[in-house]
């Protein structure tokens, strides 16, 4: 499964590397990319994922905030 979103508060390599290292230890999540000019990321999931708990593991890393 596919899903794309955007990450507010994206702006640097920084950002990508934690991001990234963020998401990918959220269950259910078995790829993930994220632009760190837009903050465009895509992931690749299986049917276990809960988005609540990814948003909320990318509110926790710092100022981020997913945009649906």
């Amino acid at each position: 499964m596919h899903k794309s979103f955007v990450i507010d508060g994206t702006h640097c390599t920084g950002c990508k590397g934690l991001l990234e290292d963020v998401i990918k230890d959220v269950p259910g999540v078995t790829a993930v990319t994220v632009d760190p000019q837009n903050g465009k990321t895509e992931i690749e999931h299986n049917e276990n994922l809960d988005f609540n708990q990814l948003k909320k593991e990318v509110a926790e890393a710092g100022q981020y905030h997913i945009e649906e």
